[in-house]
């Protein structure tokens, strides 16, 4: 396939890395190495996973003294949740979600989240800094598991997928655009594009043209042989919006997607992020804090500590 994608014969790269992992908060890991995008997917679920169980203590889940009318209002309230608007079945179902603040077990960062995403919905999600957004983001990816709470992803509930089964369901299915990035920076623009594309071992034939469309359509065809280190942030931002919906995903998840870009690059970013729901059938979640992002999706919701509230 051509010297530039020869990435099994590259010097230091693991061919079995996920693309979709926050590689550079692995833990302990040498400023010289890069560590491997597999061990920081374990190692931020394992410390999630030290956590009580809220499938087995019913008041982590609720905060409150179980009851059985409780229990059986969240289960009904679970299953009705799965058949969205007008009969459709939602793809992602997320049941009173709940996250504690960081080493602080008796404060909660969020609770009570729920929402409903059908394919090809378009939600935007604004709120101020600090509330979890992005939290929110990393527990839908399976990047992080929440402290209460139940998640469904195309009817198959989430809460007891180990962590090698959330990695692939991430890898076929799902799409992320991290707010910092993380281009892996041994891969060229054109290499960090197609890496979801190469792990999902999709048709190599139509593996170039999909990223040369991509790069054209997002004004970096130029460069495409660059290296991360050599882009503006603009440009790395772009090329990450790539990455996310190369492989055609289910679910894009979209952090501050046109937070590096000016006027124009956003809104062909947008165009292109509503584009994939529109013809492709993806649902996307945008965080933004921006109304004019937000302002391109068909829901709008603001985020805080109580969950979603419509805007």
């Amino acid at each position: 396939e051509g010297e530039s994608m020869d990435l099994a014969e590259r010097e230091g790269f693991e061919p079995s890395m996920e693309c979709l992992a926050p590689y550079s908060l692995s833990r302990g890991a040498p400023s010289a190495a890069r560590p491997s995008l597999r061990s920081t997917d374990s190692n931020l679920l394992r410390g999630a996973g030290q956590n009580r169980d809220p499938n087995r203590d019913p008041s982590v889940r609720t905060g409150l003294v179980w009851s059985p009318w409780c229990h059986w209002g969240m289960v009904v309230n679970r299953y009705w949740a799965q058949w969205g608007r007008e009969g459709v079945t939602a793809l992602l179902v997320l049941d009173h979600l709940a996250k504690r603040l960081a080493g602080d077990s008796e404060r909660w960062l969020f609770r009570a989240a729920s929402l409903s995403l059908a394919p090809a919905d378009f939600v935007a999600i604004m709120g101020e800094s600090g509330v979890g957004k992005s939290t929110l983001l990393h527990i839908i990816a399976g990047l992080e598991r929440p402290d209460a709470g139940h998640m469904t992803f195309r009817g198959q509930s989430l809460d007891l997928l180990d962590d090698d089964a959330r990695t692939l369901l991430r890898r076929r299915h799902m799409g992320f655009v991290f707010q910092a990035f993380h281009l892996i920076p041994q891969l060229t623009v054109e290499e960090n594009i197609a890496l979801p594309w190469r792990l999902n071992a999709l048709p190599r034939h139509d593996m170039r043209q999909r990223v040369s469309t991509l790069a054209e359509r997002l004004g970096i065809s130029k460069r495409l042989s660059a290296w991360p280190r050599e882009l503006s942030g603009g440009e790395m931002q772009r090329v990450a919006v790539a990455r996310a919906v190369v492989h055609r995903p289910a679910l894009i998840l979209a952090d501050e997607p046109t937070g590096s870009l000016d006027a124009e690059s956003a809104e062909t970013v947008l165009d292109l992020l509503r584009e994939s729901g529109e013809a492709e059938g993806a649902a996307i979640l945008l965080v933004t804090h921006s109304p004019t992002a937000a302002g391109r999706a068909r829901r709008r919701l603001r985020f805080d500590a109580q969950g979603f509230h419509p805007l």
